[in-house]
């Protein structure tokens, strides 16, 4: 999109294409970070989306702006200089800004915009607290109504001990690292406690926390590992088991069968959970008010190929994509 190009005006304030190809290239690489391919079908929706987001919080900021909400000088200038602080020098970070398509006057506008916009947001979520907040009863009934939801799948909570092997060790460094772990496998034969001998013997970020692994499924471990582990009975200490990342030996602290959680273990998660989506929609209920009595217009040339509405994330209402004048 062409950096001057204005895109849509909010009540008179221009959304241009610098804002909008800053935004988008940002979702652009999140998306494809977590290894999403977004196709070319797709390509126009993600445009849509980034634009309506854009949309969504300039009316909300103006909203903030007309509640008399005013932006914190002090928690702006910590923002703005604990961004400049990740710089080596001030050049480097107006330099990191220009590739960015920011200015340093521009960062900071948008800093201000976002505290607004969060101001805001949290006030709508204090004020209507009592009504998106869901009771224990509210989550039971959900959980009752299909409890296959909760199914979790068989799963272990184990520690080991890690002898890092390199790829394309030589045979000499492999022999070491195996000496080294079966010296680990003879202090725990001996009765040596497990955490200790992982804090002294484990090669792996893991040894500070005594080997702890956490709980984890089954088929969340390379083959060999996994069907070592879960084999094994509750306490038990494996042997040597060998796997593209070394050589490891683990002991298992508990062994979970697959089944349905109990609800007294999901019930926070559903609160919050049924919480959050309560809150969303409110949130889009806000936006669609502000849009109804706000002036959106959107350059036809931005909307998405194929008709696709322009609609904020999480159902936000649709915005009236009348072009832009004077283009």
């Amino acid at each position: 999109m062409p950096d001057d190009m204005v895109l849509a005006r909010v009540n008179g304030t221009e959304i241009r294409g610098t804002e909008f190809n800053r935004v988008l290239a940002s979702s652009w690489k999140r998306a494809t970070s977590e290894g999403m391919v977004v196709p070319p079908e797709e390509q126009g929706r993600l445009m849509g989306t980034v634009l309506n987001s854009m949309l969504a919080s300039e009316l909300l900021r103006q909203s903030a702006v007309a509640r008399g909400i005013a932006p914190d000088p002090k928690t702006i200038d910590e923002q703005f200089d604990a961004l400049r602080a990740h710089a080596p020098s001030a050049d480097a970070f107006d330099a990191s800004l220009a590739r960015s398509g920011y200015t340093p006057a521009s960062l900071r506008s948008e800093i201000q915009a976002r505290y607004l916009v969060a101001t805001l947001t949290d006030q709508i979520r204090n004020q209507h607290a009592s009504e998106i907040a869901t009771s224990d009863a509210e989550a039971k009934a959900m959980y009752d109504h299909d409890p296959r939801v909760f199914n979790r799948p068989e799963r272990v909570h184990a520690r080991h001990i890690l002898r890092k092997v390199p790829r394309g060790a030589t045979a000499q460094a492999m022999a070491v690292e195996r000496g080294k772990i079966e010296e680990a496998l003879a202090q725990l034969q001996a009765g040596v406690d497990f955490a200790q001998v992982a804090r002294q013997y484990s090669t792996d970020t893991t040894a500070a926390y005594g080997g702890e692994l956490g709980v984890f499924p089954r088929g969340a471990m390379v083959a060999s590992f996994d069907e070592a582990v879960f084999a094994l009975q509750p306490m038990a200490i494996s042997g040597i088991i060998e796997t593209p990342a070394g050589y490891h030996i683990v002991q298992v602290l508990e062994h979970m069968p697959a089944g349905i959680a109990p609800f007294d273990e999901v019930k926070t998660q559903i609160i919050q959970r049924t919480t959050e989506m309560k809150f969303q929609r409110l949130m889009s209920d806000e936006i669609n008010t502000l849009a109804a009595s706000a002036r959106v217009d959107v350059a036809a040339p931005a909307a998405p190929p194929g008709g696709v509405p322009v609609a904020a994330p999480g159902s936000m209402p649709v915005v009236p994509a009348t072009p832009v004048s004077g283009q």
